[in-house]
């Protein structure tokens, strides 16, 4: 990755970051946030196919676990949502517990790097989460056959993406969609799933 990139990334990371936390901490914000770009999420799940989906696996919850909310809105379905950060979880453990949510939606203490995704029928790897390529090889390897895997990044990283993808003959590119919620800060959402063994 190169500086500019690291750059650009450690900005979008940083931008969410402190947009997760304002969410956690005024209601009426993150409600406002869940709407904008919660819709983007439920586009994502209506064109992937996620009806019928019954353990999801949401890799970098954040302090507001937007991603995990609106599933658990859209499906009856178990929902875990990880981060690697203490402080990350105790918040995002606060906001789902307002929402009285805490009996679908599972806030654990994880890395993308070793987490068991071996019983999940959808992985979701948030734009934020790195090392994204290490982590991309863990869910790649590890993930059942009939997992759907969404990876969403960022546009300008999208092509370095495929290109590192492709080192693994195993898996194929479904489809994809590109989402803009916020001006000079969109992400493409990337669905993979395991190439059946005949």
């Amino acid at each position: 990755m190169s500086v500019f990139q690291e750059i650009n990334r450690k900005k979008a990371n940083l931008f969410w970051h402190i947009i997760d936390i304002i969410s956690s901490i005024f209601f009426v914000f993150g409600r406002l946030y869940q709407n904008h770009i919660g819709r983007h999420y439920i586009k994502e799940a209506k064109r992937f196919d996620l009806d019928g989906a019954q353990n999801i696996l949401h890799i970098g919850s954040g302090a507001y676990p937007i991603t995990a909310l609106v599933l658990a809105d859209l499906y009856n379905c178990d929902i875990v949502t990880i981060d690697k950060n203490p402080i990350v979880l105790k918040i995002a453990k606060k906001v789902i517990m307002k929402r009285k949510l805490a009996a679908s939606i599972h806030v654990q203490n994880g890395d993308g790097l070793s987490f068991d995704v071996s019983r999940f029928d959808v992985v979701i790897i948030s734009s934020c989460s790195v090392p994204k390529e290490e982590i991309l090889t863990h869910i790649f390897n590890h993930a059942d056959e009939r997992c759907k895997i969404i990876v969403r990044e960022l546009c300008s990283e999208t092509e370095q993406l495929k290109a590192f993808t492709s080192h693994f003959p195993f898996m194929i590119q479904i489809d994809e969609m590109i989402s803009c919620a916020v001006p000079n800060l969109c992400w493409n959402s990337l669905l993979f799933r395991k190439k059946m063994m005949k």
